[in-house]
């Protein structure tokens, strides 16, 4: 996979947690651990909800979906450092000054 730059004007305000997310935990689709770099991506999804901040977006994915990162400090006083898929319909976007962003771009 190769990247480009991008410049976007707008940040993010994630209010909604996606629907496969709000299922109990045995209850939704499995999740390939190679993936998942967040035992619970309920929880660190739920924690940016509650921050109630406007989010950078780190990265666009080849299929448009918006990513960013989270990093914060656990209850164990360790360091986490996360990057998070943004689910369409889960946020409204802000206004903002114009930053580059990385974009995938799919390689032949």
């Amino acid at each position: 996979m190769a990247y480009a730059k991008k410049s976007i004007d707008f940040l993010l305000r994630v209010h909604t947690l996606p629907e496969d997310l709000r299922l109990p935990k045995h209850l939704r689709p499995p999740v390939d651990p190679s993936l998942a770099s967040h035992d619970d991506t309920s929880e660190l999804y739920q924690r940016v909800i509650d921050s109630r901040l406007l989010w950078k977006v780190w990265m666009i994915d080849e299929y448009g979906r918006l990513w960013i990162e989270v990093s914060f400090e656990n209850n164990r006083g360790e360091d986490e450092f996360h990057t998070l898929a943004i689910d369409e319909g889960t946020y409204r976007r802000v206004e903002s000054d114009s930053y580059e962003v990385l974009v995938e771009v799919p390689t032949a």
